[in-house]
This record gives C-alpha cells, structure tokens and sequence, in this order.
C-alpha cells in the first residue's frame, strides 16, 4: 500500500509542470515589402529568405513580395536575379523576425550600364558606365573573357575601381582581328550586381603602326634603337617599293644593331598570321646576318641573309620576304630587327591575319 500511494504521489508531482507547446503554437510571424531601384518598381526578381523554397516569392509588377509563416530569430533575406548575359542581382540582407517586420520600398542598386566598346583599334577599345546609385559602394570590377559568359571572380579581372566616380576604362595590349566579351560588376556590402555582357572585336588590317613608313619623321614614336648609337634613320623617296618613302638604315660602323616596336603586339591563339616586308641591303657587316623577330614566336623569324662570313661588299636589290605562323595562346612581344650592314631599307611592313 505504501509504494502504491508513493509512485501515485509521483504522478501528480509530474502533472504540475507545463506540457510542451505544439508546434503549432510556435511564435511565427510574416515578412513582406515591396523592392526599388532610382526606376522605381523591380518585377521578376526573386526574394527569399534562408534560401528556403517555402520562403520563396518573385516580385510583382509593384515590386511586393510576402512570406508568412516565419519563425523569429535571424535570417537572410536574399534578393537574386541570375542571368549569364543580361542584368542580375546577388544581394543579401540580414534580417531579425522578433514580430510583423515590413520592408516599406526597399531600394537596391539600379541596373549597371556598361555601354558599348567604343575607340576600338588593332589592340585597344574603351569602356564607360553610368555611376551607380547604391549606398553601401564598395568597388566596380570590369571583368573579361573570350566567351560570351563572364562570370565573376572567373574571368579575367581588367580593371577594378573604388572611386564611385571613377567609371571609365581603356583595356588595351589585345589581340587583333579577336572578339572580347566584358561584364561590369559593382561589389557593395550587401553582395553583387551585374550588368550586361558586351563585346567587340578588334580591328584588323596591319598590326604594325606605319609598315609603309610613310608618316615622316615618326620613326622614333614607334621604335627604338635599343643598341647602335651611330646609326642613322631616314626617309628615303628614291629607294622604295610602294607609297612615298621606305625606311633607310645607315650604319657605318657596321656594328650590331637592333631596332624595338615601342608598342607590345598580343596575338591570339588559333590564327594564322603572315609577316612580311621588302628589304633591300649594301655594303659589309660585322654581322653578317639580317633578321627580323616577332619576340621569341617560334616560327616568326624572316632571315635575309644567313649567318655567314663576308669578305667582300654585298648587295641584295629589293627582295620580298615573308612567313606564316600560328601561336598556341595568347602571346605578348616587342618585335625587333637585328642585323650589322651598314645600310639596309624596309618597306611595306606586316603583320596580317590570313585566316
């Protein structure tokens, strides 16, 4: 009898405390707003928050959004258009639900507009885009690519700014006859935005400034004599092949010398290339050789005259030399010109995609 009236003691002693609430009766409560940029309304952009799909809305033609059902604490509400080519939002916002929380015209950054390439040449083209808007500015990255999608952090980073007002750019050092596709990101504290991907393709045609060697007096602006302090450049209008004047290269202590591009050359890989030119030489070298090099291309080099000794004067009257090649990637030069006559011209000078 007494362990009988002992364990009924316990369950009453156990009846007093409070059962467990039903899940149902849990405190939960709705979050909803409308979205902005400086248009106004944004419709068709996906709200979430926790990235839960029961928590999931797209924006109406006023820019609303609602959930219900929210259990309080902190989350994320995520604010998302995902697009390879056109205009998207990666946005974040932490959020606290501790009762009915309304989000009254929540402005998020207006589109990024980056407009066309424009000044595009041989190897250069140039980009400006509107200022942004947001208020939590961090930086614009201007990114680039050889395929039409250009994502972040995955192509190759151009050019990065964290002036607001700094929204203009020139990429240059590209690759001829080569199209280029560019997305401008704008990095703020709450997560990224995207603007369009643009594109362009570099011109074609020569890729050596002045192969015809017809703008007087620009020799310097566009080489160096990097070794022959006693060589002498000029225009010659008599020895030429094509157009008004070739190039006349004096050098009358027959040393070794070499003229360098000032411009870097970039080629793209896959493409047929062709150099060429007309060269014409007298006289005796130190060296005797002439050649003319694309940097260290493999397969670029035009050779005159061999590697030879000379033990009298020679003469070559114009000649036309040229080859073809193909690069594997993308390369960077300065092409150079190498050789110990004393004189030697050039003309008609190239640099040309065949195919």
């Amino acid at each position: 009898m007494k362990i009988l009236f002992f364990l009924l003691a316990l369950l009453v002693v156990a009846g007093c405390d409070e059962p467990p609430i039903p899940t149902d009766q849990l405190p939960y409560y709705s979050v909803s707003g409308n979205l902005i940029d400086g248009n106004g309304p944004i419709e068709n952009i996906i709200v979430s928050i926790d990235h839960q799909e029961i928590w999931t809305d797209t924006t109406s033609a006023t820019g609303n959004f609602s959930f219900i059902n929210i259990n309080d604490g902190n989350h994320i509400l995520y604010i998302e258009k995902k697009s390879k080519y056109e205009n998207s939002y990666c946005l974040n916002y932490p959020i606290s639900v501790t009762s009915k929380l309304v989000f009254d015209n929540l402005k998020i950054p207006s589109h990024l507009v980056l407009h066309d390439p424009y000044d595009v040449t041989q190897s250069s083209m140039s980009f400006i885009w509107n200022r942004t808007d947001a208020e939590d500015f961090i930086e614009y990255r201007l990114y680039r690519d050889y395929r039409p999608e250009v994502y972040f952090d995955e192509a190759e980073l151009r050019y990065r700014a964290q002036s607001i007002e700094d929204t203009s750019f020139v990429d240059s050092e590209l690759a001829g006859y080569k199209k280029y596709y560019y997305r401008l990101f704008l990095v703020t504290e709450n997560g990224i935005t995207a603007s369009k991907v643009t594109n362009d393709e570099t011109l074609g045609g020569n890729l050596f400034p002045d192969g015809g060697f017809e703008n007087v007096g620009c020799f310097l602006e566009n080489w160096s004599i990097v070794r022959g302090d006693s060589l002498i450049i000029e225009y010659d209008t008599f020895n030429k092949v094509e157009g008004n004047f070739s190039l006349h290269c004096i050098n009358t202590n027959r040393e070794n010398i070499r003229l360098e591009l000032n411009k870097t050359v970039t080629l793209a890989p896959d493409i047929l290339y062709e150099l060429s030119c007309w060269i014409k030489i007298s006289g005796m070298a130190n060296n005797p050789s002439f050649y003319f090099r694309l940097g260290y291309v493999y397969g670029s080099d035009i050779y005159i005259v061999d590697r030879t000794a000379l033990t009298e004067p020679i003469k070559i009257d114009w000649t036309y030399v040229t080859t073809r090649f193909v690069v594997p990637d993308e390369r960077k030069f300065a092409p150079y010109i190498v050789t110990g006559f004393e004189n030697f011209w050039i003309d008609d000078l190239k640099l040309v995609r065949v195919y």
